[in-house]
């Protein structure tokens, strides 16, 4: 076993940092009154020699790994306790019977188990690897950490993994004869591991053990001291600026009056546990425990929200002044709700604990990171100098977020982006320079095409219409060259339309490169807009000002999210940056998006807190807004849709006819935007009324909207607004003529439905196929009222496409075709449309 008492090499470097004015998280450790700690083996006896010990919380308890000599030979022994104070063993066995081994760290790992420890070889220590998820038949054992340069030459020992979703970092202490030092070696697939260039890191060092609390990473380490701990609200690399190393226990009591090695940290009730092992006179290995109590103060979490994920009924519906306190978390959007479960599910009060900051997402970003601060200083106030916030922002909230940090980064523990353009998006060009609104499957495209419906004036043109009511755009304008004329590029300097506030912050990017993470999305390959091929504006375009910069004929693609671009979404000159496979909603809300938010935020949990949140469905979708004085419900089949805030929003809305009730609540006229967003299109219709009757209350206007969820078809004679189709189009100068449906009085009985038979699907349950066979099969239903069928199917074998569907009187046959080009079973789901009822059906498919 290697000698834990050998000189250490003192450098007087190491410190220096003791001046600083430290900022721990917790008060002074005591150590406990009745140490050293008993552990009682299998037969009854109580352990002798419990030395270079790990301690971790696992399914509800304390458990220990250490080391001991059974049998004259090094033995590994696993034990637990409910208490921390008394244990008891749960078996033991030898890893190594040929050399001496000790000192196990373990990691979960991309679905492995992995155990690190040191063996001892011809003299040296090497650390090797096992795969562990089968407890006593451990596998695939590999030597990952070797001797061979300077400063390790005589071996590398005391491992401490840990790991932050995409990367196993090893710290470890190395020698070279003349003491121990720190280490740090990084892995990708935790087997093959980088040692750190600048090894090593810190003298007089050794048996690691990284604990993170409120934003910030404490590494608590022995010395020839006792017990030290240091911190850092870096990310964990080689390059970590590790601050306020000091000694928080000492050795010298009888059980530890020798030395003090590996220590443990658990919070638990309030309390933290530090478990160490402690040398005696005898030369026996004691288990021993220190006591603390953490801080009462804890840093803040602030979630800033996206386009459209803030709402604000009279600012938003009828233009009145608001402040920022006026705005909450718009009711129909549904991204954030599975991260803010996830903060009530580790235990953080809301408001308390961590804040949500809806805002006016119309501003300016800079209005915004002005209003932030106010925030920041009402609600949370950092007059404590140990309080940190930690933020945590989405999309259009990441940069909020970020104009703030710069502004104030000494309140800020870290800035963590997520899908955020920090280069601008190339979606808000046609918007700005024509008021063009293409459609799109985001909130990027709800927020402007919501704005300019309720903004359409008949005196201004869309594109000064779209300026005037979204400013915020001009912030997310692209900063890189996005244009191309003839296959050359047009320089961003020289176009029309600048983007100065991005251009200002990103120039001074690097100021906060200690406190920046992005997170971002790229989900397959070639998704996102990347450009525009453009030629010289139309006579038209040129007569009302449009496209100065060129009309957009084409758009070329390059990765990201579907909406934000990855080379936008990040820094490349800041390492701290993290991709995940999802798209621009799914990153906030999936819960490997989420596990990525609190590993980076240093947050730490159990997989059974996370909290899924869904995607906000806008294709297809309802979208009712009201202007008082009436109340407004929607119903369909049987379920009613209330107002919230002035807005019905109805998510994958189905195909039908709609009952929309508007209640007198006040006499006078009022206007009802109808919005139908379906899979080719979108139709935003206004039906005006008037409540005359007294009093109000018995007043209710009825109104009916087919819509159709493949294709919306206005529900009104002469449309408000022209449907806005997917390819590009430029919109009409003049207004639209405005008209008003029929109302149809309370006191007047609806007409009642004919008795409507639902369709039925006829085709056999089972088929079969071959892989790389061309298949086809034919899909037949029938319905009895001579109704008009449609079909839709869901999970398809890869490669099988829908394709005709003929219709005859009382069926519908639709044929499936193509080569499959994936093996298995497939459930298909199947389902027939009458225009009033559904049929489904689950077919079976079997590509052999």
């Amino acid at each position: 076993m290697r000698n834990f008492t050998a000189v250490f090499v003192l450098f007087v470097v190491l410190h220096f940092l003791t001046l600083l004015k430290p900022l721990y998280a917790f008060d002074s450790f005591v150590k406990y009154d009745n140490n050293p700690l008993s552990l009682i083996k299998l037969n009854g006896q109580r352990e002798e020699s419990v030395g270079h010990n790990t301690v971790y919380w696992e399914n509800n308890e304390f458990v220990i790994r250490y080391w001991t000599l059974r049998n004259g030979k090094m033995t590994e022994v696993k034990g637990s306790s409910s208490d921390g104070i008394h244990w008891n063993e749960n078996f033991a066995y030898n890893f190594e019977p040929i050399v001496n081994a000790h000192d196990a760290t373990i990691v979960n790992f991309k679905g492995k188990r992995l155990l690190y420890y040191v063996a001892e070889v011809n003299g040296k220590y090497i650390i090797r690897k096992y795969n562990i998820n089968d407890e006593l038949n451990p596998t695939e054992k590999s030597d990952v950490i070797l001797p061979g340069t300077s400063y390790d030459y005589e071996g590398n020992s005391c491992p401490h993994a840990y790991t932050d979703g995409d990367k196993v970092y090893l710290f470890h202490c190395s020698t070279n004869g003349l003491g121990w030092s720190m280490s740090l070696a990084v892995s990708s697939d935790g087997e093959t591991f980088t040692k750190c260039t600048n090894n090593p890191l810190m003298y007089d060092s050794g048996s690691f053990y990284l604990y993170k609390e409120n934003g910030v990473q404490y590494l608590f380490l022995h010395s020839s001291n006792g017990i030290e701990v240091m911190e850092t609200t870096d990310h964990i690399s080689c390059q970590t600026q590790w601050k306020n190393r000091h000694t928080i226990l000492t050795y010298g009591t009888s059980y530890d009056s020798r030395h003090m090695v590996t220590p443990s940290v658990i919070l638990k009730d309030n309390k933290l546990y530090l478990f160490y092992s402690g040398l005696d006179q005898n030369d026996h290995w004691n288990l021993s425990l220190a006591l603390a109590n953490p801080t009462l103060s804890k840093n803040k979490y602030i979630l800033i929200p996206g386009f459209m994920g803030s709402w604000n009924k009279e600012a938003i519906l009828h233009n009145a002044p608001s402040s920022y306190a006026d705005w909450k978390l718009a009711p129909f959007v549904k991204e954030y709700d599975g991260l803010i479960g996830t903060f009530n599910a580790l235990g953080y009060v809301k408001n308390q604990d961590y804040f949500v900051f809806p805002y006016d997402w119309r501003k300016k970003a800079t209005e915004s990171g002005n209003d932030l601060d106010s925030f920041i200083n009402t609600k949370i106030g950092l007059t404590n100098s140990t309080t940190k916030i930690t933020i945590i922002g989405h999309s259009l909230g990441g940069l909020v977020g970020r104009i703030y940090t710069q502004n104030h980064p000494s309140g800020v523990a870290k800035l963590i982006t997520v899908g955020t353009p920090h280069k601008g998006v190339v979606q808000v060009y046609k918007p700005l320079e024509a008021g063009e609104i293409d459609k799109e499957d985001t909130m990027l495209w709800l927020a402007e095409k919501m704005i300019f419906i309720l903004n359409k004036s008949q005196v201004e043109s869309d594109r000064d219409t779209v300026q005037k009511m979204l400013p915020v755009l001009f912030d997310v304008f692209p900063t890189f060259n996005f244009l191309k004329k003839s296959d050359q590029f047009v320089d961003i300097q020289t176009m029309s339309i600048q983007n100065t506030t991005l251009t200002t912050f990103n120039s001074q990017l690097s100021s906060i490169y200690n406190l920046f993470y992005a997170i971002y999305g790229e989900k397959n390959t070639d998704t996102t807009d990347n450009g525009y091929i453009v030629e010289p504006p139309s006579s038209i375009d040129t007569l009302w000002g449009n496209y100065t910069d060129g009309k957009p004929t084409s758009s070329f693609k390059a990765n990201g999210d579907y909406l934000v671009l990855s080379t936008s979404a990040k820094d490349e000159n800041d390492p701290d940056f993290q991709q995940l496979p999802f798209d621009h909603g799914e990153i906030i809300y999936k819960k490997e998006g989420i596990k990525k938010i609190l590993d980076t935020a240093s947050i730490p949990y159990q997989d059974n807190q996370i909290v899924e949140g869904s995607k906000t469905v806008l294709t297809p979708s309802l979208i009712f807004l009201v202007k008082s004085p009436i109340e407004l419900e929607a119903e369909f089949n049987g379920q009613v849709y209330m107002e919230t805030d002035g807005i019905i929003f109805i998510p994958d809305a189905l195909s039908g006819n709609y009952t929309l009730e508007a209640k007198g609540a006040d006499k006078g006229t009022y206007t009802i935007y109808v919005g139908q967003v379906s899979e080719q299109n979108d139709i935003w219709d206004e039906y005006h009324g008037e409540i005359t009757q007294d009093p109000p209350t018995s007043q209710t206007d009825t109104y009916t909207i087919n819509f159709n969820r493949q294709f919306a078809i206005s529900t009104i004679p002469t449309p408000t607004a022209t449907a806005t189709p997917t390819p590009t189009k430029t919109p009409t100068p003049s207004a639209p003529l405005r008209t008003s449906p029929t109302r149809t009085p309370t006191s007047t009985p609806k007409p009642q439905p004919k008795k409507n038979h639902g369709p039925i699907i006829t085709t056999e349950n089972l088929r079969q196929g071959s892989w790389l066979i061309p298949y086809v099969a034919t899909i037949m239903a029938y319905d009895e009222d001579n109704d008009s069928l449609t079909m839709a199917f869901a999970n398809l074998p890869p490669g099988i496409i829908k394709t005709l569907c003929l219709p005859t009187p009382n069926h519908l046959s639709c044929l499936l075709v193509g080569i499959p080009t994936k093996k298995g079973k497939f459930d298909v789901g199947i389902k027939i449309y009458d225009g009033v009822k559904y049929g489904s059906e689950e077919l079976t498919i079997r590509i052999k």
